[in-house]
């Protein structure tokens, strides 16, 4: 089992789904896949918010993050 590097807050974990996400926040999510991880809280603060989205393209989309909705 690996170490978790660097723990992720659901702002940094979201950006991805953005219409515009910044790019250096993707850039470095590829440079570090696998060295981070993020709180149970936070997941469920994503899931929560996902859930209070109302049907639409953003969440349609296919972005792997709205997949728990």
């Amino acid at each position: 089992m690996e170490r978790i590097s660097y723990l992720l807050d659901s702002n940094i974990l979201s950006e991805p789904a953005r219409l515009k996400p910044d790019d250096n926040v993707l850039q470095q999510l590829a440079d570090h896949d696998g060295d981070y991880g993020t709180a149970a809280i936070v997941w469920h603060e994503l899931v929560y918010g996902c859930e209070l989205l109302a049907a639409s393209k953003r969440k349609s989309n296919s972005n792997p993050i709205w997949k728990c909705c």
